[in-house]
């Protein structure tokens, strides 16, 4: 979903979603079968949002989605199978990593993009959050 998508642009996309928070459904996740993707809105002015078809997409985050790929390239399947990648993609971002090398976050702010890697039960398996923001220029 495109930032500056509308409310009901994500609806006709994902379907009614799974559950929304906060006043104006200011962030509405949908679980699908292969993911989820969590959208935060505001107003169609850029204030706050109604909950009205007419909000839009402010900021993305997904987990799964193999179909999804950041404007550098950049898939959960990828970044999981070759973090390192990720911060050959975005390399003026900021990063971190755990105490075994792992890359744990990454952010280019410049860019409007973050990648976490979170641990999984065994050890050596990660889950990969990926989300877009709008920048400021």
């Amino acid at each position: 979903m495109a930032l500056g998508a509308t409310r009901q642009q994500a609806v006709a996309t994902y379907g009614p979603p799974t559950y929304c928070l906060s006043t104006g459904r200011a962030i509405c996740t949908w679980q699908l079968g292969n993911g989820t993707v969590s959208l935060s809105f505001t107003g169609a002015g850029g204030g706050n949002p109604a909950g009205t078809g007419r909000d839009r997409v402010a900021a993305a985050d997904w987990t799964g989605l193999p179909g999804w790929r950041t404007t550098a390239g950049v898939t959960t399947t990828s970044a999981l199978t070759h973090p390192e990648s990720v911060l050959a993609a975005y390399p003026h971002a900021a990063f971190y990593r755990f105490s075994d090398g792992h890359l744990r976050a990454l952010f280019d702010f410049h860019v409007g993009i973050s990648v976490e890697w979170v641990p999984g039960t065994s050890p050596g398996q990660y889950l990969v959050v990926m989300e877009t923001l709008a920048v400021s220029s």
